[in-house]
């Protein structure tokens, strides 16, 4: 085990590879209640870190619980003390609005709220809401769509 977390620190750097109280304080549920019980919290940049860390951890028969906004109501969340986490939570970045074919690309960490207003501001609409649009991600809502 510590040889694969000593590889996802190198492959993400020291302060994007969580462990110890830096996982225990923090929640993996909404509302937050529970700390977080998993070996480690690891934090990509964008998707080639993510296809990087999980093709190590499926190389070590290591199991992942993956991180959005932590706004969903069926603890699909919840790490155990035996999983590593990726969260999405650097993940925010989105492409300028591509204004001939109407279309808006961004990363699974983003915001919803973010997202309807990036659409608003090319004149364009993302029509899904709900309450936890500051916090919903969008990776998280197309995963349970």
């Amino acid at each position: 085990m510590e040889q694969l977390i000593s590889k996802l620190q190198n492959l993400v750097g020291d302060k994007n590879l969580l462990t110890g109280d830096d996982v225990s304080n923090r929640s993996d549920e909404w509302p937050a209640g529970n700390p977080c019980l998993a070996r480690a919290i690891v934090r990509p940049e964008n998707t080639a870190e993510v296809s990087s860390i999980l093709k190590l951890c499926h190389a070590a028969g290591q199991t992942v619980v993956t991180h959005g906004g932590l706004t969903g109501l069926v603890h699909g969340a919840r790490a155990s003390s035996d999983d590593i986490v990726i969260s999405l939570e650097r993940m925010r970045s989105h492409e300028p609005v591509d204004a001939v074919n109407r279309t808006l690309t961004v990363d699974a960490g983003v915001p919803l709220q973010t997202v309807q207003e990036t659409a608003e501001a090319a004149d364009l609409l993302f029509p899904l809401d709900f309450g936890a649009r500051g916090s919903a991600t969008i990776g998280g809502l197309i995963s349970t769509t």
